[in-house]
């Protein structure tokens, strides 16, 4: 199964550590780490509102993070028409 961050972006959802929102400065200090190590992928779709963490990439997202993970949720039951 894949989740689907916006644009044409999928990761694969056994790849997803985490999803987290883009507000907290921890938050922006990872994802500020992640983009000097070349890890990040950045938000082509307007302004970042959540971060989904892979086991190798950051990838900055313009959906939010209820959002995602509301999709994770349903693409990990098999609920959502992925094709």
């Amino acid at each position: 199964m894949y989740l689907h961050l916006g644009g044409d972006r999928l990761v694969l959802l056994s790849q997803v550590v985490a999803i987290m929102e883009a507000g907290s400065s921890a938050m922006r200090a990872y994802a500020a780490r992640a983009e000097a190590e070349g890890k990040l992928d950045p938000c082509r779709d307007g302004q970042v509102h959540a971060y989904v963490v892979t086991r190798d990439r950051v990838y900055a997202s313009a959906i939010s993070a209820a959002t995602l993970q509301r999709r994770a949720v349903l693409a990990g039951r098999g609920l959502l028409n992925e094709g």
